[in-house]
């Protein structure tokens, strides 16, 4: 178990949120520590997080693992209500990282999570 799934765990996340986060996210997002200007000049910083208030500083991997976390556990919270058919936990997991990568809204007006 890496130390972004031990984080993860230790924090409570369901089992499809921790695929999502460490084989997903993580991976495809990068680990960044210092606020930076993504391609299209949004602040970012950690794992991709935007949505957050970003301070100008050095965060610890364990800062950004609890905001991953955050976003994460909200985005479940959000979409599981949403989806009608059973998903095993990969399945759920890909639904998680296309909403953290997508967002809510569109997800929402594409029928992402109610469409068979």
């Amino acid at each position: 178990m890496n130390s972004l799934q031990k984080k993860l765990v230790a924090l409570g996340l369901s089992g499809a949120a921790v695929i999502a986060g460490v084989k997903l996210i993580a991976p495809s997002e990068g680990l960044v520590l210092h606020p930076y200007l993504d391609p299209v000049s949004i602040s970012t910083v950690c794992y991709g997080q935007t949505g957050v208030k970003i301070e100008n500083k050095i965060y610890t991997e364990d800062e950004c693992a609890i905001l991953l976390a955050e976003e994460i556990i909200t985005i479940e919270e959000r979409i599981t209500p949403l989806i009608k058919v059973k998903l095993n936990d990969y399945q759920k997991a890909a639904m998680i990282d296309f909403t953290y990568n997508k967002g809510f809204e569109d997800g929402k007006k594409e029928h992402t999570y109610t469409d068979p």
